[in-house]
């Protein structure tokens, strides 16, 4: 259940937009046939204990739209960054410990 403010427009810090998302990639994952344990976590303050800054703003948006450009491509099995002013896709082998795996 979810509520509207006074426009009809959903409030969205109601949603558990966590909760959503870790639903939705249990079913895609199950579906595939894989086990995996997954959480979901509400950052906000107690992530940086100051307000945004325009940075922040840039910095995610370039993120998200790098990573959703490399799931488009096919690609798996590696995370997106950015370094060096430029966005970089990181094998999950190449920075994984070899001795434990993780």
């Amino acid at each position: 259940d979810v509520t509207h403010d006074e426009f009809g427009h959903i409030k969205l810090d109601d949603v558990e937009l966590g909760m959503v998302v870790r639903e939705e990639l249990r079913r895609r994952l199950q579906r595939r046939g894989v086990k995996m344990t997954l959480t979901h976590k509400k950052i906000g303050y107690e992530l940086r204990c100051a307000p945004p800054i325009p940075f922040d703003l840039e910095y995610t948006r370039n993120l998200g739209y790098q990573a959703v450009q490399f799931l488009l491509q096919g690609k798996t099995k590696a995370l997106v960054a950015f370094y060096d002013g430029q966005a970089h896709e990181l094998a999950f082998d190449a920075i994984k410990d070899q001795e434990t795996g993780r």
